[in-house]
């Protein structure tokens, strides 16, 4: 075998290699299409804000405050669901008396997706 003929069986590896990562990448995005992008945003939020230190300063998406306004009706919810998640309900009420609300909506509605789009699926006739 010379090179030049290696060198063609080496680029139809490469070329094989890449279908089959476009391949798995298709696979993937398909996976994706089932997922409901809600039900992805409310868990992963729910998740930053049991294993966020409910104490420390962290960033903030809450538009008022990054305006520097003092005072905003929903701060404070986050930290009052973190501290839900630790057990402490007092500290939870403290931080904003709405967190044990906005808790048990969020896993209604958590709940919700899953058994309209998981449980019973709707059939189509």
């Amino acid at each position: 075998m010379n090179i030049s003929n290696h060198s063609i069986f080496l680029n139809n590896n490469e070329t094989f290699l890449h279908i089959l990562r476009l391949i798995d990448i298709m696979k993937a995005l398909k996976i994706l299409k089932k997922v409901n992008p809600e039900l992805v945003i409310w868990i992963v939020a729910l998740i930053v804000l049991a294993l966020t230190n409910p104490t420390e300063h962290h960033l903030t998406l809450c538009p008022l405050s990054n305006f520097g306004f003092r005072y905003c009706p929903g701060c404070g919810l986050g930290r009052s669901v973190s501290y839900l998640f630790r057990g402490d309900i007092i500290a939870s009420f403290r931080m904003h008396p709405l967190g044990i609300f906005a808790l048990g909506i969020i896993g209604y509605r958590i709940i919700q997706i899953i058994n309209i789009q998981y449980i019973h699926k709707p059939t189509i006739k």
